[in-house]
């Protein structure tokens, strides 16, 4: 379908093209493309399945952090009954595996609440505002 801007749209193309080959920056398309960024946003669908790769990336990590010390908590008892340790050692080292596990549950939640943010966004380009 021909239009009136189908022209103008070649001629900047056009003159683009002129200037890049000419050792200068192009000036139109650059333009338009600024434009058209304001318009329906910078971020691609390229972009946004990234930033959800490294997020549940991040999510199975925690999750394989969350088995070890799932494993790791019944050495540690049983360390713990051993007679081996001091009182004061016990509680340290009961307060930083207890730290550690609260942790990765606190990051484990922010990236989950970050997800289903993520979904249940109906216009993930943020076109409308």
């Amino acid at each position: 379908m021909w239009s009136i801007t189908t022209p103008w749209l070649s001629l900047g193309a056009v003159t683009d093209q002129i200037l890049e080959n000419s050792g200068r920056d192009a000036v139109f398309m650059p333009f338009l493309g600024s434009m058209l960024n304001k318009v329906i946003g910078g971020e691609t669908v390229g972009d946004i399945y990234n930033k959800r790769k490294e997020v549940y990336k991040e999510l199975l990590m925690l999750d394989k952090q969350e088995k070890i010390l799932a494993e790791d908590k019944q050495s540690l008892e049983a360390l713990l009954k051993s007679g081996f340790l001091s009182e004061e050692d016990k509680k340290v080292i009961a307060k930083d595996f207890w730290a550690s596990s609260e942790q990765i549950k606190q990051d484990r939640s922010k990236i989950v609440s970050s997800i289903a943010n993520e979904l249940a966004k109906k216009d993930p380009f943020g076109t409308k505002k």
